[in-house]
């Protein structure tokens, strides 16, 4: 990723977080307190960082370094019942991950080689049925923007992605496989027809995952996602 693309990234995060639009700028580790709030927040991108939170817990990790912070904040929080699902690595792509005649939508001389595609979000919710319960929820497919679920030759979904406009720079995607249908390649063929239609609208594509899911590593990495950092909620009282 280039430095502009970069910036553009760090400005979304920014806003994100209610702060200045320079806040995430280059080299910055800004911690900021907030009394008001029961959750903390922690990001970081490349070489810059922002903790957010009430001063008790800025106060104990004054002296560590973010990337730190993951494998510490459990222990931090602990008396104040900390509760989080972990860090999510962030990862973005600027690059279209399908070429033209190699699956892109809407590209191809016969079309023999394009997946079926529904934008409708009733099959978006048939595919949600298919899935456990924690796989939907911490995908939220139905509680987003645009919709792309591929459907075999009898219209049932096989898997879907989805995605929302974050901060007006970014589209925020989330995949959704069948069980039944993965280790099938649906994962990446639905991730690349999102990422591509997140790119026609002048957007970079964002996909956060969690970091021990190894499935999703290899695919972010099979459409062309880059690495830059990672994110983290707690939930404290």
């Amino acid at each position: 990723m280039d430095t502009h693309h970069l910036d553009i990234v760090r400005l979304a995060w920014s806003r994100a977080l209610g702060l200045e639009d320079s806040a995430l700028a280059d080299g910055r580790d800004l911690r900021v307190a907030d009394e008001s709030t029961t959750r903390i927040r922690i990001v970081a991108l490349g070489d810059s960082a922002a903790v957010l939170g009430p001063s008790w817990f800025l106060e104990r990790a004054a002296d560590r370094p973010v990337e730190e912070l993951p494998d510490l904040v459990r222990g931090l929080t602990q008396d104040h019942s900390g509760r989080t699902s972990g860090p999510r690595v962030l990862g973005f792509a600027t690059e279209y991950a399908l070429p033209v005649g190699e699956g892109r939508v809407g590209e191809g001389d016969d079309g023999k080689d394009l997946p079926l595609v529904s934008h409708d979000l009733a099959r978006v919710t048939e595919l949600e049925s298919l899935c456990p319960p924690d796989d939907v929820a911490e995908a939220a497919l139905s509680g987003r923007d645009r919709w792309f679920t591929v459907l075999d030759d009898g219209h049932r979904p096989l898997g879907g992605a989805a995605y929302r406009e974050f901060s007006g720079f970014l589209a925020d995607i989330a995949v959704l496989t069948d069980p039944a249908q993965r280790l099938a390649g649906i994962g990446s063929t639905v991730l690349s027809i999102a990422t591509d239609d997140a790119l026609d609208h002048g957007l970079i594509a964002q996909w956060r995952r969690h970091e021990d899911n190894k499935a999703a590593q290899s695919v972010a990495r099979h459409v062309g996602y880059e690495d830059l950092g990672f994110e983290m909620e707690v939930v404290v009282t």
